[in-house]
């Protein structure tokens, strides 16, 4: 373990916050979309890719505190995190008062990561290393044994270029070749969100083992399309249970016509339902999912999209 006034713990220690402090989801982040927009939440859930389209050019003229929900909180996804450490890394300095960090923002594609110019540290929040924040020399691969993911930062023509996997086909390798501001990451980010919200607005809870490596755990997944709210036990064998609302039927031609009355629940199976959610949480969410599902209060953000279906939709059923 590093010594507690290094670099590499201060990032260390900055990293291992954030991973325990708030769940990998982009729930804060539809809500914050939504805002921008107007949008209720019955709107979005009956047409989320219409009522979201557009809402992330709404907040291009923010500045990056103005859009301070999406980052600076408990909750967000990779560019959250990464944008979160440099924020609270920035401000440290050496006994001469002078800037211990310099970190760059690169976008690898659907991935965003830092890099500090003065230590070499890495802030990536998929890092299965201890502690998390890792040293990157330039011009090496470097990579965990827990993780298919390899990094690598290189300097070419006065230019920094950041890839990602490590694979020898360069048509897979992910590369930045031009560090991005922490405003432009979260707006790629918040992009991201607005195209994926119709179907997926996951939660995944997260957590460190006694090696300080992280550990994810259950994953609560919103499909809105679908009508359904995923309850994910394990992620590497997809094993799930869906809390499930009656599908919208359709036409030939693809028109919606209403809803498919056959898979109507009742206030016995909706009550099944809410157990299901809140016990899995319980059992799934790893040792902090409980504060984890409070953090920015994501759990009221989602019990308002849960009542705000059933209005729509009837009572749901458990599907396991």
């Amino acid at each position: 373990m590093s010594s507690p006034n290094t670099p590499l713990a201060q990032a260390q220690a900055a990293w291992t916050a954030i991973c325990t402090g708030g769940p990998y989801t982009s729930l804060m982040m539809v809500q914050h979309l939504m805002g921008a927009g107007g949008k209720t939440t019955k709107g979005f859930l009956t047409n989320p890719k219409a009522e979201l389209k557009g809402t992330t050019a709404m907040l291009a003229a923010k500045t990056l505190a103005q859009l301070a929900p999406t980052w600076q909180l408990k909750t967000g996804r990779c560019t959250s995190f990464a944008v979160k450490a440099v924020n609270d890394l920035e401000h440290v300095v050496d006994s001469k008062n002078v800037s211990v960090f310099n970190f760059e923002v690169f976008d690898i594609g659907r991935h965003r990561i830092a890099r500090c110019t003065k230590t070499g540290i890495l802030i990536d929040s998929s890092s299965t290393g201890k502690g998390g924040a890792f040293v990157l020399p330039v011009d090496n691969w470097h990579s965990f044994p827990e993780t298919d993911a390899s990094w690598k930062y290189c300097v070419k023509d006065r230019k920094s270029k950041f890839e990602r996997n490590g694979n020898a086909d360069p048509r897979l390798v992910k590369v930045s070749a031009e560090p991005i501001s922490a405003k432009q990451a979260m707006l790629i980010c918040l992009d991201e969100v607005e195209k994926q919200a119709e179907r997926s607005v996951p939660t995944l809870f997260r957590s460190l083992d006694a090696e300080r490596q992280a550990v994810f755990h259950g994953m609560v997944f919103w499909n809105p399309k679908d009508h359904a709210l995923e309850l994910v036990q394990d992620l590497a064998t997809k094993t799930k249970m869906i809390v499930q609302w009656p599908k919208n039927k359709k036409d030939a031609k693809g028109k919606v016509t209403g809803l498919d009355l056959t898979m109507q629940g009742t206030p016995e199976t909706l009550g099944a339902c809410i157990d299901a959610v809140e016990q899995f949480v319980k059992i799934y969410g790893g040792p902090f999912g409980g504060a984890q599902w409070l953090a920015d209060g994501i759990n009221t953000i989602s019990e308002g999209w849960f009542q705000g279906a059933c209005e729509l939709w009837g009572c749901p059923k458990l599907v396991v």
